[in-house]
């Protein structure tokens, strides 16, 4: 499991399939949601109308590729 901390989310992804998930660590499941990837291309997510940028840019500091679902 790869996790990732971030001031206000955990974010999370199993290491032996394409699914990860984000937790905001004071509202908890009122904002959580599903991560879907291909290998290191995040490709979807559910939960949230639009995802926090906070998510995706500490997916982008792991290494993780989040320009299919990010307007550039």
């Amino acid at each position: 499991m790869i996790t990732i901390e971030t001031t206000n989310y955990q974010i999370c992804k199993a290491s032996e399939s394409n699914h990860g998930f984000f937790e905001h660590k004071k509202l908890g499941d009122d904002y959580a949601g599903g991560l879907w990837f291909n290998n290191n291309k995040l490709i979807d997510y559910d939960g949230c109308f639009e995802i926090d940028e906070e998510i995706t840019d500490a997916l982008t500091a792991a290494g993780f590729d989040v320009s299919e679902i990010i307007d550039l």
